[in-house]
């Protein structure tokens, strides 16, 4: 190992260089997932959970996709949402074989997702 002289730096250019390019992977890393998470924010809470569905058995591994997803639904129990038809209302349970047909107490009454094929999770408040 070469000793160095008061003063001298042990850093060279070939030493910067790489660290550089990864710094700059970095930060094109994050603009691509800040525009991945801001097109996801524009999108409609079930159509991002229906793309999840669809990727389940391409993208990603189904096991841990349908535990997020069915722990995602489980914590929505007690928030108030907007459906596609604008109504709004405060989920009250959640079906285990189709976490998107939510059960949901309404100013008219409950309202079971199951049932109502036109209507889907628009918005989630809080």
């Amino acid at each position: 190992m070469e000793e160095l002289k008061k003063g001298e730096s042990s850093l060279t250019e070939n030493h910067v260089q790489p660290n550089v390019k990864i710094h700059e992977r970095i930060n094109e890393a994050s603009l691509q997932m800040k525009n991945i998470f801001q097109d996801i924010r524009k999108m409609p809470f079930y159509k991002v959970i229906e793309q999840m569905n669809r990727d389940m058995f391409g993208k990603f591994n189904p096991e841990i996709l349908l535990e997020f997803v069915n722990r995602l639904m489980a914590t929505l129990v007690g928030k108030e949402v907007m459906l596609t038809n604008e109504r709004i209302g405060t989920v009250v349970m959640i079906n285990p074989y189709d976490p998107l047909k939510v059960l949901l107490k309404t100013s008219i009454g409950i309202m079971d997702l199951r049932m109502e094929k036109e209507c889907q999770i628009e918005r989630i408040f809080g």
